[in-house]
């Protein structure tokens, strides 16, 4: 099992290192793990990378990309388009298609063993005020259906890195419902493509009050997937999340109709982070979530704002993996 630190290509995820990627190394190095699951930001990659450095690759998170695949001509008139391009990738299914090819090719020229691909939808400036747009089912659907397109587009038929889809809270793939995942794989066409599981996320789902229950429900919700899912789970992110008296006291963000649409993306984007803790995990009962899968890449996934802390969460995390004892 490789162990990788999930590091954001953007200039705020590596204000921890000094904007320098041979500093990144040289951390990565030091703590003992075997690179990094780069976070493509909105860059073209022009910076350097070391060599090897790069194991996997996170593509561009678009929240409401299902909406420019699905509806692009819904798209709202009159934004800004670097504000489009964050939040729908794009304004037309061709474009989002190109762009998304261009990211791949980026991952493929790392060598990554895999993309991070979110099946899931998520608009803030809906979030609250009305039903989210799309279902889970219909959120599958739209990712089968791109993913095919995509597949199509590439050579004999595969895409030319192996697509990793991972689990979130919101609708899409969230692997509460053991049929779920069967459902959305019936519709691929390709075989070039995995799971990752990312604990968190499904404490998030979950909403765990505690370390203790969110890792006892983590692992209940892994034993009841069927043997045909578990075994696509090649990867894991792997931090804790514990939001769930949060998430039932605020179940959305803060918002109302005289908001702009800049301060809705702001308070759900706070919203999120607060559900969303990335914290290491502080009982070893963990490893048996890494044991049912026993994954071939465990991305340390944590949220920090120094260095000092990001070190600490990697080593309290690598220890409690290697100890076989149990925190009381």
């Amino acid at each position: 099992m490789q162990q990788l630190l999930s590091v954001p290509e953007d200039r705020v995820g590596r204000n921890h290192y000094r904007h320098s990627w041979d500093i990144v190394g040289s951390f990565i190095r030091g703590e003992g793990l075997d690179g990094i699951e780069l976070v493509l930001g909105t860059g073209s990659g022009t910076v350097p990378v070391p060599k090897g450095l790069v194991k996997t690759v996170h593509l561009p998170i678009w929240p409401g990309w299902t909406r420019a695949w699905q509806e692009p001509q819904s798209i709202p008139a009159g934004w800004d388009p670097a504000r489009i391009a964050a939040h729908y990738g794009a304004t037309t299914r061709e474009s989002l298609m190109d762009r998304f090819c261009q990211n791949l090719g980026r991952a493929a020229a790392y060598r990554a063993a895999y993309a991070v691909v979110h099946p899931s939808y998520n608009e803030p400036w809906e979030t609250g005020l009305q039903p989210a747009r799309y279902g889970s089912r219909e959120v599958l659907a739209a990712t089968a259906s791109f993913a095919n397109a995509l597949a199509v587009r590439s050579p004999g038929g595969e895409p030319q890195v192996t697509l990793a889809f991972e689990n979130l809270w919101s609708p899409g793939l969230t692997f509460l419902s053991p049929g779920e995942a069967e459902y959305f794989t019936s519709l691929l066409t390709f075989d070039n493509w995995i799971f990752v599981l990312d604990t968190g996320h499904l404490m998030n789902a979950l909403q765990s009050h505690s370390e203790r229950e969110g890792i006892r429900n983590v692992i209940r919700v892994i034993g009841q997937l069927p043997a045909v899912t578990r075994q696509r789970i090649r990867a894991v992110h792997f931090h804790c999340s514990t939001s769930g008296k949060y998430q039932q006291a605020q179940a959305c963000p803060l918002l109302h109709p005289g908001m702009t649409h800049g301060e809705k993306a702001r308070a759900h984007a706070d919203h999120r982070r607060r559900i969303d803790e990335h914290r290491p995990f502080s009982d070893t009962a963990c490893r048996e979530i890494v044991r049912m899968i026993r994954p071939e890449f465990l991305v340390h996934e944590f949220v920090t704002d120094t260095p000092e802390k990001m070190q600490a969460a990697i080593q309290q995390q690598k220890t409690l993996l290697m100890n076989p004892g149990r925190k009381s």
